[in-house]
């Protein structure tokens, strides 16, 4: 079982890397409407990491 959670977060990994700037944002603005809570949430942990890395 644990093979298949690494393959999916490594596929979803794949993905996030290799996605465009618009990807992103048309990503970002679905997961916003659709769960503002996790979308709130990802938004917190990737500005504290800007800021940890300034």
């Amino acid at each position: 079982m644990g093979s298949i959670v690494t393959e999916t977060a490594r596929s979803r990994w794949d993905r996030l890397t290799s996605a465009t700037f618009e990807q992103m944002k048309t990503a970002l603005a679905f997961l916003s409407a659709f769960s503002p809570d996790e979308f709130d949430h990802a938004m917190d942990v990737a500005q504290s990491g800007v800021r940890a890395a300034q």
